[in-house]
């Protein structure tokens, strides 16, 4: 798994290498060093607020299960999450939430079934967004990055995937062999046990409709507001582009960033960025210059936000 993490970092860092390569860095830089501060605070400002709706999105689902988990600990939780997937393929680093929690006194499980919804939410919302906006982006460019009958293969799977997790039976068969073949002896039993609090936790998530409706109206929220930051973002470096297409793109970009080729979506982003800008004519060193803020407000500086919140609050890890 180490060697994998590492190899995907490589490959992004050589791809964003390979950019860099070949586009002017000295114009590059003038724009970075020329930015507006004044549509960068509001890109801020709606960045912030977008994180609020990401982490109440977050609070709702795991007051199902833990009642007393607060909006304090749902943001050091969301935080440190956000910390430790900014450096993993696939934001896997999500999975630290689970153990804070487990410190309100619920069981691995349960806490983990919480998880899942959460990321059942945003990737479903992602890809409901994600197909409409590739639709879009054919219809307004008549350019199509992906067949639909692809995008289509896509979702059925995913469909097919929560479906799978959310069944005891169908999940119990797919882990049989995952359970005779790895699981240690002595750990078999409280896997088991594990097991059924997971699902004894989706099924009081789904139980819980009026919840589970704040939860995902804040889901929506937090994926509508990246459209307006974006696109301040890039007025910030001078690139004026109508704001349709930032609703546009952002999906594509984001189904982009979750696909485990690269951490923080470096090199993959960049490279599709310059494609979606060369579409105004929009120049290369425009378009990554865009990326790099993008990268910077969106992962590294919340990630450094967590890793400081991981300090002041640590995780209890136990197994």
């Amino acid at each position: 798994m180490k060697k994998i993490k590492y190899l995907l970092t490589i490959i992004g860092i050589i791809l964003f290498l390979y950019i860099l390569l070949n586009v002017n860095v000295p114009y590059l830089l003038k724009i970075l060093s020329n930015i507006d501060t004044y549509f960068l605070t509001i890109a801020l400002i709606i960045y912030f607020v977008c994180l609020f709706f990401k982490i109440l999105k977050w609070k709702w689902i795991t007051n199902i299960i833990a009642p007393q988990f607060s909006f304090f600990s749902a943001s050091v939780s969301y935080l440190t999450g956000f910390a430790f997937s900014t450096v993993t393929p696939a934001k896997m680093g999500d999975i630290l939430r689970i153990f804070y929690v487990k410190q309100e006194g619920v069981e691995y499980g349960d806490a983990l079934s919480a998880l899942v919804m959460d990321r059942i939410i945003d990737i479903l919302m992602l890809f409901i967004i994600g197909i409409t906006a590739l639709i879009s982006f054919s219809q307004f460019y008549g350019i199509q990055i992906i067949p639909i009958e692809v995008v289509a293969s896509v979702l059925l799977i995913i469909i097919l995937f929560v479906l799978m997790i959310s069944s005891r039976k169908s999940l119990r068969l797919l882990l049989i062999p995952v359970y005779n073949l790895l699981i240690p002896e002595k750990w078999k039993n409280c896997a088991l046990e594990q097991f059924s609090h997971y699902f004894n936790g989706i099924n009081r998530l789904i139980s819980s409709p009026g919840k589970m409706s704040k939860a995902i109206g804040s889901g929506l929220v937090s994926w509508i507001l990246p459209f307006f930051y974006s696109y301040f973002l890039a007025l910030s470096i001078g690139v004026e582009l109508p704001f349709i297409f930032f609703v546009v793109v952002i999906p594509i970009i984001a189904v982009i960033e979750l696909l485990p080729l690269s951490v923080s979506g470096i090199g993959t982003r960049d490279l599709a960025l310059i494609f979606f800008f060369g579409l105004y004519n929009i120049p290369a060193e425009a378009a990554v210059a865009f990326s790099i803020l993008y990268l910077f407000i969106c992962f590294w500086m919340l990630g450094i936000i967590g890793v400081v919140v991981w300090l002041r609050y640590p995780a209890d890890i136990d197994y």
